[in-house]
């Protein structure tokens, strides 16, 4: 396969992966009385600790960017490993 569709494959994966990994903890955590935006702001705390669940809508924003650049990262560590190794395509 080329580089490009690579890279396409990777930012498809990434985005799938994040709204269904996304969509799955709204779900989840809210059937459990949490609000979506804390579950945004759960994930931007582990880049800057407590202070995240008091920085409203830009640590919510926060932690959408890192939710969805930990999936996307995820999936370009299967994709090209998937390139390596065959057993995994």
């Amino acid at each position: 396969m080329s580089r490009f569709s690579s890279r396409r494959a990777i930012l498809l994966a990434g985005l799938t992966v994040g709204i269904l990994d996304g969509l799955d903890a709204v779900v989840f955590f809210g059937l459990r009385g949490v609000p979506p935006h804390r579950i945004f702001q759960a994930i931007a705390a582990g880049f800057l600790g407590k202070d995240s669940f008091q920085g409203g809508l830009t640590t919510v924003a926060l932690g959408v960017l890192l939710h969805f650049l930990i999936a996307t990262s995820i999936a370009a560590v299967y994709i090209l490993a998937s390139r390596r190794w065959t057993a995994l395509a």
